[in-house]
């Protein structure tokens, strides 16, 4: 039986774009004036991260990465340490967190879905390659932290596809992997679920298909997942 359902936040049950654009490109443009490279150089380097005309592609370093892999790459032009471009990065999110109408930013069918698992008694987690003090204010935000019973970080529990993160839910729950699943929206937490028993990968838009090719299910909306959990639960009987 499945027992555990484990969420992506950013572009999963919060919108990515609608989050992250602004502060994402503020922080970016701000660390690329540090460099030598041309404008032009720095719009393609830009886009190698996933900067396109002032938008986060979905699945890229930007959308789907930690803020320390970020640092990382970023280091590589900037000429600061990991640890203050790392720092500078988390910030600006922070700030932005702080101030953004996060209610507005939830996806479709989140509270509904949330409500429906939690009144199955199902155990809800979020895993996601975001900071823990930036996630905490996002949920408190839109008002769907209560909904949790457990949130790991990339700052605690390593990055994804790193799955430290389901063995402290497995420790802490008493639950295998076998009885857990994961839902995305990115290459990188597909790969992650392939620890579970079942990768549900969340494409609203047609062209995100792709991103998610190897889910074993694949949803235009958050409120198909309860079918989906039908399903497994029968199969395992």
């Amino acid at each position: 039986m499945i027992k555990a359902i484990i969420f992506d936040k950013d572009g999963t049950i919060l919108e990515l774009g609608a989050t992250w654009d602004e502060p994402t490109v503020t922080a970016f443009n701000r660390l690329m004036e540090l460099t030598d490279l041309t404008n032009a150089e720095a719009e393609t380097y830009g886009e190698k991260l996933g900067i396109v005309d002032g938008k986060i592609l979905p699945n890229s370093l930007f959308a789907a990465g930690s803020v320390l892999e970020q640092a990382e790459e970023l280091s590589s032009v900037v000429p600061l340490s990991i640890d203050v471009i790392n720092d500078s990065l988390e910030q600006e999110y922070l700030n932005f967190a702080k101030v953004a109408d996060v209610k507005s930013l939830i996806v479709e069918g989140t509270q509904e879905l949330l409500k429906y698992l939690k009144d199955q008694n199902y155990i809800i987690g979020l895993v996601t390659n975001d900071q823990r003090n930036i996630t905490h204010v996002m949920l408190e935000s839109s008002e769907l932290i209560s909904y949790f019973d457990f949130i790991g970080c990339a700052d605690e529990y390593h990055a994804k596809p790193n799955p430290a993160a389901l063995h402290e839910i497995a420790k802490r729950f008493d639950v295998t992997f076998d009885e857990m699943v994961y839902v995305g929206d990115s290459a990188v937490d597909m790969e992650y679920a392939k620890n579970t028993a079942a990768g549900i990968g969340v494409a609203f838009e047609e062209a995100h298909r792709s991103h998610v090719q190897e889910a074993d299910y694949i949803v235009t909306e958050l409120l198909q997942i309860p079918q989906i959990l039908d399903e497994l639960n029968d199969n395992q009987e």
